[in-house]
């Protein structure tokens, strides 16, 4: 059998590339880059996908041909990216190939095959070829030979190359410059993308120590040596690559790994005795049974919640298997009625593409800390166990509180509230249409219907049809104790309408769970609704046809509400 080489031991090597002396370099045509200070600073940098009127967000992109143009010959350029559909940073790599900078670029071995990778990717190859005994060149995963399939491989992985990292010996005169960031390199050409169309965050570190860390990490990707490509593939990196690696305030984490968890090893450390804040913004979190990482992830997110952490989750989206997710971080019975959990995924455009987790209190056995991790890990199967993934801790307080700053806003752009213990968590904010036509869905009934002082009953998701049942008696006994309108029709209910100008209380046991000390409740704001009730726990496993009873109250008589929907900050 034909012996591998064993890469990782190169990720344990002490040594780096120096850098060489540069001179600034030429700016991008169509757009002006960031300054050349501000590019090769160390810190984050978001972009705004929402606010723009067309075309994305080019803030995340600009910044990486700004380093490029900021190098000189003798430098040199590596580049990991799961895609590469992005023009402008084509041509900035073409610019410093030309002027001498020795420039390598690893992708996913989809890309050649990808019809909107293929063209802009094939332009950089056909200049800078895939000669592995040359300074410069261009490789997918798994050899150089011709792509036409278009399937996704990772190199040290079994699936996908996930990577978004990008290296500078020197540019703007600063060395060891590595920039991670969850945005694919995609431009506004490829309409829907995960680059300039979704929420990303990006961060640049002038670390010479992270520096040699990723350089060493490139190597293994590329399975390049001495000129020659060998298969690199290595099932358990992490744990052969001895992972993870400290380098002072940063932490570097990879996969794949066959065994444990990367994000429940993190969030083991968390400490909720003291109110820790735990926030996760990110593109995916998924699993289609209990044991699937993406699942064991939210329930350790619950179970912080539980312990006394204020956790807050805010994905593009969250997997809604029976086993999944959703219905874990939806579970809601513990004292403090569950996580903050919104979602973006509902047919809408400017979604988050992150992959971050922020924890502010006690980590790792040591109260007040301020904790960033970021890269291209998402809480997924694929990310854990068979992709090659890159994930960043930095403990940096400013860094954090940038991260936050920019958590709040993805918050408050996502467009559905699944769930949230806040009197005004999910409410407010949205975009009310005054004259909806077509079929009328959940929002478009609140909408027609705002102020009407109905509360509408569906037995189907989505208020679809007809409603079954309404009712619009004031007293609050008149809801749900079978003295109403709405009569038994309550334990039917699977989508829910709230047109009063009160909160609405809901309980899984009648009579308002009285003799039930067991029973759960939650409360749907006025003007807000709930598309389906199947992903909401209780102690019966659901809260679909589990209603038993319900009533108008005030907002401080809840703990916990579902449902809402608001689209602020959208053009």
């Amino acid at each position: 059998m034909k012996e591998r080489r064993r890469y990782p031991r190169r990720i344990l090597a002490a040594g780096f590339v120096m850098a060489l002396p540069v001179a600034l370099g030429v700016g991008v045509a169509d757009s002006a880059p960031a300054p050349a200070a501000a590019c090769a600073t160390e810190g984050a940098i978001f972009n705004q996908p929402h606010q723009q009127a067309s075309g994305g967000d080019e803030t995340i992109h600009r910044h990486i041909v700004c380093l490029v143009d900021g190098t000189a010959a003798g430098a040199e350029i590596r580049v990991a990216s799961y895609h590469f559909a992005h023009q402008e940073i084509k041509n900035a790599l073409l610019r410093a190939y030309d002027r001498g900078v020795k420039v390598r670029v690893m992708v996913d071995r989809a890309v050649p095959g990808d019809s909107h990778d293929a063209p802009i990717y094939g332009e950089l190859q056909k200049k800078l070829k895939s000669d592995f005994s040359k300074d410069s060149w261009v490789n997918h995963c798994q050899g150089a030979g011709p792509v036409t399939d278009g399937s996704d491989q990772a190199c040290i992985g079994s699936v996908k190359m996930h990577n978004k990292l990008l290296l500078f010996s020197r540019t703007h005169s600063v060395d060891n410059v590595s920039f991670l960031t969850s945005s694919n390199l995609e431009d506004n050409k490829v309409a829907g993308n995960s680059g300039t169309d979704m929420w990303n965050s990006a961060y640049t570190a002038t670390d010479a120590a992270l520096y040699g860390h990723f350089h060493r990490y490139f190597d293994d990707l590329s399975g390049v040596d001495d000129g020659r490509w060998t298969d690199p593939a290595d099932p358990d990196y992490y744990r052969n690559a001895a992972l993870p690696k400290e380098y002072g305030k940063y932490t570097v984490y990879h996969s794949p790994r066959q065994e444990g968890s990367t994000a429940l090893d993190v969030l083991s450390k968390v400490d909720c005795s003291g109110g820790t804040k735990v926030r996760a913004a990110m593109w995916n979190i998924s699993g289609e049974k209990d044991g699937d990482p993406g699942s064991r992830i939210a329930q350790r997110l619950v179970e912080l919640d539980n312990q006394g952490c204020e956790v807050d989750v805010v994905a593009d989206v969250i997997s809604n298997e029976p086993d999944g997710p959703l219905r874990d971080l939806l579970d809601g019975t513990g004292a403090n009625n569950g996580p903050e959990v919104r979602e973006f995924y509902s047919g809408r455009p400017h979604g988050v593409h992150e992959k971050n987790l922020l924890i502010e209190g006690g980590f790792a056995g040591r109260p007040n800390q301020k904790v960033v991790f970021t890269g291209s890990y998402n809480f997924t199967y694929r990310s854990v166990r068979v992709n090659d993934e890159t994930w960043l801790r930095i403990a940096d307080p400013a860094v954090h509180d940038s991260f936050l700053a920019n958590f709040a806003q993805v918050r408050n752009a996502a467009h559905t509230c699944w769930q949230s213990a806040e009197a005004g968590g999910c409410g407010g904010g949205r975009v009310i249409d005054p004259n909806p036509t077509g079929s009328l869905n959940c929002h478009k009934t609140a909408d027609k219907y705002l102020n009407a002082g109905y509360l509408y009953l569906y037995g189907a998701d989505k208020c679809a049809g007809a409603n079954d049942a309404k009712d619009n008696s004031g007293g609050d006994r008149d809801h749900g104790d079978n003295e109403g309108q709405v009569k038994n029709y309550d334990n039917q209910v699977n989508s829910l309408v709230n047109t009063t100008a009160k909160h609405v209380k809901f309980f899984n046991y009648p009579d308002y769970n009285e003799g039930h000390p067991e029973g759960h409740s939650f409360c749907v704001r006025p003007g807000q609704w709930v598309n389906s009730l199947l992903p909401y726990g209780d102690n019966q496993g659901s809260w679909e046809n589990s209603i038993s009873s319900h009533k108008l109250v005030e907002a401080n008589e809840c703990g916990r509400w579902l449902g809402g929907y608001h689209e602020p900050n959208r053009s």
